[in-house]
């Protein structure tokens, strides 16, 4: 293969890949109020339909017997499905971690006490740490403007009583 050829196939490949990204993107953008499963399915279907486009560029180029491109395409097109499915049940704890996350945030905002606990993701972790974090400052918070209410209350039932 002279380098013109590889050029061109590395050329095709990349606009493929920016094709079927961009596609994605559109995707993710349309479908924004998904759940995180699908996002993340849908940035391993880009990446998988990706390589396969290039491989079928490859497979054209290099002028293989079609044979040989056929078993080439069913080893990438193998391989998408199984990285899809493995996307799919890891993405599956990622949705879980994303759930606790949500869940310590109703609570925050019903006023039930958040609690730190273990989560899978360390970003995750973090946003619930902070939120445990708020909620204790929240909590502080009402305290010292119950404690200053009573305080306030004490003032004037004293200042009434020596009127």
């Amino acid at each position: 293969m002279s380098g013109t050829d590889l050029l061109l196939v590395v050329a095709v490949s990349a606009a493929i890949a920016a094709g079927v990204g961009f596609i994605a993107w559109l995707l993710l953008r349309r479908f924004a109020w998904a759940p995180i499963v699908v996002h993340l399915v849908t940035v391993v279907v880009a990446a998988v339909a990706s390589v396969v486009g290039g491989v079928l560029v490859a497979t054209q180029a290099m002028y293989l017997s079609d044979h040989d491109a056929q078993i080439a395409l069913a080893i990438a097109v193998t391989s998408g499905v199984v990285a899809i499915l493995t996307a799919s049940i890891l993405g599956a704890e990622i949705a879980r971690a994303a759930r606790v996350l949500r869940s310590a945030a109703e609570d925050l905002g019903r006023g039930v006490p958040v609690e730190s606990r273990p989560v899978p993701i360390g970003e995750f972790r973090a946003v619930l740490d902070e939120l445990a974090a708020s909620d204790a400052r929240i909590r502080a918070a009402r305290e010292e403007v119950e404690r200053q209410e009573q305080a306030r209350r004490e003032l004037v039932t004293r200042v009434a009583h020596d009127l």
